[in-house]
């Protein structure tokens, strides 16, 4: 009956749970933003890369600019036809980021650790109705791309995190 009194050492076991919860927690919350900082990084990258394949359809753009036209078109013999330049949005990221292409995959690494991979890449662009006067839309590009970062704890590669991103970027004459 003494030692069920006894209470020593009772608050030992809760202050190191209550430790070792704070320091997952934390893990957590640092996997969280280090995530958050990788895709901004690659947003910013995707965009630069994209608006460079946009801008390089200035040179097909409709020549009626002072009308706010920015259709990616040009006339071949009787008639305007469609013409967009997609470029290779890749070799432009894996300049930007010093990027390695290992099969269908672009890799970064520190060291040689892996920090995240990129996939998927898919290019969408939007073209403007061809049509006089104000055009209600722009010469768009939108890429949708696969960002796997992996987790560490403790020194071990955990399940990577798996993102989608949405990159958008148009094209609008100035003049």
């Amino acid at each position: 009956v003494s030692q069920m009194r006894n209470n020593k050492g009772n608050a030992t076991i809760i202050a190191v749970s209550v430790c070792m919860s704070l320091i997952l927690v934390m893990c957590v919350i640092f996997e969280y933003m280090q995530m958050l900082i990788i895709c901004n990084g690659i947003k910013s990258a995707v965009q630069s890369a994209v608006v460079s394949t946009v801008v390089a359809n200035y040179d097909d753009s409709y020549s009626q600019l002072r009308e706010g036209y920015s259709g990616g078109y040009t006339y071949v013999d009787t008639d305007f036809t469609e013409t967009i330049d997609t470029w290779n949005v890749y070799a432009r990221l894996d300049e930007l980021l010093g990027l390695q292409e290992d099969g269908d995959k672009h890799i970064k690494y520190i060291g040689t650790e892996k920090e995240y991979s990129i996939t998927n890449m898919r290019i969408e662009t939007e073209n403007t109705d061809f049509a006089q006067g104000n055009a209600i839309k722009n010469l768009n590009a939108t890429v949708y791309l696969d960002v796997e970062s992996p987790v560490r704890l403790s020194g071990r590669e955990l399940l990577p995190l798996k993102v989608t991103m949405k990159v958008k970027a148009s094209y609008v004459p100035k003049f």
